[in-house]
C-alpha cells in the first residue's frame, strides 16, 4: 500500500509530454520532438507527417512509425484512422478522428 502511494506521487511528478497544435491551414510545418525535425501539414481531417532524413539514420523502422504516429496525435489532438506510410518518402498519411468539443452534440 505505501509502495503504491509512493508510486503514484512518483507518476504525479512526472512531466507531461507538451502537445504542439497545427493549425488547420494546408500549410506545412516543421516542429522539433524528442530530438528529431518533423514536418507537419494538416488539412481538415487529414494530416501528414514526415521524419526529416540525416544521413547514417534507419528512417523507416517500426520504432520510427510509432514515433510519426505520437508527433501525429501530439499535434492534431486526436486519434488516427486510416494510417498509410509511402514506402518512398515515408510520410505518414491519415485521416483525423477528433473528440466532439464539449457543448457540441
Amino acid at each position: 500500500m505505501i509502495l503504491t502511494a509512493i508510486a503514484l506521487m512518483v507518476a504525479a511528478q512526472e512531466p507531461s509530454v507538451p502537445s504542439f497544435p497545427m493549425p488547420a491551414d494546408g500549410e506545412r510545418h516543421k516542429v522539433v520532438y524528442k530530438g528529431d525535425t518533423f514536418k507537419i501539414e494538416r488539412s481538415g481531417d487529414q494530416i501528414a507527417v514526415e521524419r526529416m532524413r540525416k544521413a547514417f539514420r534507419n528512417n523507416n523502422g517500426p520504432a520510427v512509425r510509432l514515433l510519426i504516429k505520437e508527433v501525429a496525435r501530439e499535434a492534431s489532438g486526436c486519434d488516427l484512422r486510416d494510417e498509410y506510410f509511402t514506402f518512398y518518402t515515408f510520410t505518414l498519411e491519415a485521416t483525423l478522428v477528433c473528440p466532439k468539443a464539449e457543448g457540441q452534440s
